[in-house]
């Protein structure tokens, strides 16, 4: 239920605890005059910022540096090496 249900049905109860007979039937004029007395007390708030975007708290990672094709087979090789390492010392 949102705050501007709420504030409506709660003017409402008042209404119709102040008027309980002539109220009891016209259900059309109970919600004007409901509507009427939320108008009064309620307060809009107006929605700020997209669900899209990210807060100043809520920034996305930081993106790898690019590396290029040498860059990504340098560790590959080394790897390598180690791995046949010993297996070179047995010869």
């Amino acid at each position: 239920m949102t705050g501007w249900q709420a504030a409506v049905r709660a003017a409402a109860f008042k209404i119709a605890l102040k008027l309980p007979k002539k109220l009891m039937y016209d259900r059309a004029s109970l919600k004007t005059s409901a509507e009427a007395e939320a108008r009064k007390t309620f307060v809009y708030h107006k929605k700020t910022g997209s669900r899209s975007k990210f807060s100043d708290s809520e920034k996305p990672a930081a993106k790898r540096k690019e590396q290029s094709t040498d860059d990504r087979s340098d560790p590959i090789n080394f790897l390598l090496i180690q791995k046949l390492l010993p297996a070179l010392k047995c010869l």
